[in-house]
């Protein structure tokens, strides 16, 4: 992005709860960049989790936000990927010159 051009994206930061096979649970932030106007919806959340853990995810609960991995998947560590909270990033503003 050159120093002249107009911010066209804004950032949502979430907190992600991960629960592992083996291990307890762990919170992760998750990052969500979207255009301007755009709300996070059920398919950013998917594209995060997939870019995050690298793994295919379906919901499985709307109101608690719960995501599970689908069957098949190679990596059996994660059991399921709970979004705790999303706000947008504030703070993310380009300095412009018009």
């Amino acid at each position: 992005m050159k120093d002249n051009d107009l911010q066209t994206r804004n950032l949502f930061r979430g907190i992600a709860e991960v629960d592992y096979i083996k291990d307890n649970r762990k919170i992760v932030p998750l990052e969500l960049n979207l255009p301007i106007g755009e709300v996070p919806r059920i398919e950013h959340f998917i594209q995060a989790i997939k870019r995050d853990f690298n793994i295919d995810v379906e919901i499985r609960d709307f109101v608690r936000m719960e995501f599970r991995p689908l069957l098949g998947e190679s990596n059996y560590t994660i059991r399921s990927i709970r979004i705790l909270r999303t706000e947008k990033d504030t703070t993310y503003a380009k300095v412009t010159r018009i």
